[in-house]
């Protein structure tokens, strides 16, 4: 597992139906990238040329006989037009594969103040911590993000870092997020089953005390899930997480 010291990640929340959701249900809503609350997210431009060797290696590893056929049609330079013809149809079918992705966020913060203030509606919600194991999809299939300043690099469509610049990259303005993303493909706007175990839930400074206990009430057949909360740190700008 990559980043053995991450064993939690945290899912800030607001109170309501949907945070709730996850709690009562055991399950995750796979959000759809375009609806993210960042216009740049998402939304990396892929170069316009490409390397022939590049895009027959991305055809060979996921569609190995399209791409036999290809080399033998376009042998010695003949029928380049074939060629053209199948790599811009190749290229469309990536792009609708990122369209469809589902990303689910998190945090590997719990006490981060601006992430409180946004994300779990001004302090008054609360955030979810989930186990991150190598036996788990959190320790299989989640991966930091990259924060970048200004000006990024340009690949191809069919470059093996494709994947890492599209749904994990972005403007260095979001680095004290300390984001994960788990992705999955054809996954958007649905729910999957909770990628790692509920091991903790940490209730904002302002959250109303009857909130908290339907969130206990919820979650009272779980014995193993533990309770905290965020304290103002005495002059300072920062909290500090302890046990209810």
């Amino acid at each position: 597992m990559q980043y053995p010291n991450i064993k939690h990640l945290y899912k800030y929340c607001a109170y309501n139906e949907n945070s709730l959701f996850i709690l009562k249900n055991r399950k995750i809503w796979l959000s759809n990238p375009a609806e993210f609350n960042d216009p740049f997210d998402c939304r990396y431009k892929f170069k316009d040329e490409v390397d022939r060797i590049e895009f027959e290696g991305y055809g060979n590893r996921y569609n190995p006989e399209k791409m036999t056929e290809l080399k033998s049609i376009t042998a010695n330079g003949k029928n380049e037009g074939i060629y053209n013809t199948i790599y811009t149809k190749l290229l469309n079918d990536v792009e609708e594969d990122l369209k469809n992705t589902g990303v689910f966020c998190l945090s590997h913060h719990n006490d981060n103040i601006l992430m409180w203030s946004y994300y779990s509606d001004k302090h008054k919600g609360f955030c979810i911590e989930f186990e991150r194991s190598p036996d788990n999809n959190l320790g299989k299939y989640a991966y930091p993000v990259k924060y970048v300043p200004f000006k990024y690099k340009k690949v191809t469509a069919f470059s093996s870092k494709a994947f890492e610049m599209k749904f994990l990259t972005k403007a260095y303005d979001w680095k004290y997020e300390g984001e994960w993303r788990l992705i999955e493909e054809a996954g958007q706007n649905k729910t999957i089953d909770l990628p790692g175990s509920i091991t903790a839930i940490i209730f904002g400074l302002r959250m109303p005390d009857d909130q908290r206990e339907t969130i206990k009430e919820i979650l009272s057949g779980l014995s193993h899930i533990k309770y905290y909360k965020a304290e103002e740190l005495p002059d300072q700008y920062k909290i500090r997480i302890i046990e209810e």
